[in-house]
């Protein structure tokens, strides 16, 4: 749905049944002699209002967050500053993050692209707990989540109607988060982990109700997502089951591969005066005639063509001296 284009591996499938039943419903007109509308029209001006209107109202509430962010005072709680130098040692980075002090937010979370402020609650966190929770966001900027969970948003705009991008959005944003897991407590042992789950907890019992639009936090509210997160962490799963993961991303790309060269159309039968069947290698084939190529259905001459493009060249292409017999 995000690539609506044709390649030139694509292939056409045609159905006479389906297909033309919901072009008939798409073309089906709708209104007075003077203005008449297609269902098609119809849906496809409702699915553009509808974008347009998440899109403001997506703005518009992105702007007022953005406003309550900047008054927001700072976050003094801790060593703060040392630690952030510690893990930007550990990864090789520089980047500077404002943090700042959210009260009513009850779980760390970062917010923004270009100039990444960490948001943290007034809940008091030991040092321990505020470098997992911090190299947890700091990382988040690192992968460039924020733009991923963008360009989710992008699309849940786009396909305001569809549920699955919705579905889509939401195991993206546990894909991600079970990554950073992955990368904060990769090199941690196991009472590293434990200690790392604890700190998890310890924030989701106070984020029962949070409903994060623009930003990623540091625990969500679904348990199932914290039980699956909690099952990766405790059982190494990345490290364990490289196999399995290079298998599901040789699957997705051959499925997305697959997704955009197939494509279904309407087929109808078509008796109007000069024209012809879908020519096919079975029933056509092409005759060079100087600079042109002449066509022949059935046995038939119906036009001549200057390139050989779309179905044509699928056809043979034979010389006006090898111009093949009914027989054959």
């Amino acid at each position: 749905m995000a690539l609506p284009v044709e390649f030139h591996f694509t292939k056409s499938f045609y159905s006479k049944h389906i297909m033309t039943a919901i072009m008939d419903f798409l073309d089906f007109k709708i209104g007075t002699e003077t203005y008449r509308l297609s269902v098609g029209q119809i849906l496809l001006a409702l699915w553009i209002t509808g974008a347009i209107f998440r899109l403001l109202s997506t703005v518009n509430k992105y702007i007022h967050f953005s406003y309550i962010i900047g008054r927001l005072p700072g976050y003094f709680k801790g060593n703060i500053q040392p630690i952030m130098d510690r893990i930007n040692s550990e990864l090789g980075r520089q980047s500077k993050f404002d943090i700042r002090l959210m009260p009513y937010l009850e779980t760390p979370a970062i917010f923004g692209i270009m100039h990444p402020k960490i948001l943290m609650p007034s809940t008091h966190y030991t040092e321990d707990e505020l470098y997992y929770i911090l190299k947890h966001e700091m990382l988040h900027y690192y992968h460039h989540d924020m733009l991923v969970k963008l360009f989710c948003e992008a699309l849940c705009i786009i396909y305001w109607w569809n549920p699955c991008v919705f579905l889509l959005q939401k195991m993206v944003i546990k894909i991600i988060e079970v990554n950073v897991d992955n990368s904060v407590t990769c090199q941690l042992d196991e009472d590293g982990r434990t200690s790392y789950l604890k700190c998890i907890l310890k924030s989701m019992r106070a984020s029962k109700k949070i409903k994060a639009d623009f930003v990623i936090t540091f625990s969500g509210s679904n348990v199932s997502s914290i039980r699956q997160r909690f099952e990766c962490i405790l059982d190494n799963y990345w490290a364990a089951r490289k196999m399995r993961g290079a298998c599901i991303t040789v699957l997705s790309i051959l499925l997305f591969y697959i997704s955009i060269s197939i494509i279904f159309e309407a087929e109808y039968e078509c008796n109007i005066p000069g024209t012809f069947d879908y020519p096919t290698p079975e029933t056509s084939y092409l005759i060079k005639n100087g600079k042109y190529y002449d066509i022949y259905v059935k046995g038939e001459r119906v036009g001549d063509i200057l390139e050989i493009t779309g179905p044509f060249t699928e056809l043979k292409i034979y010389n006006e001296k090898e111009i093949p017999t009914n027989e054959e």
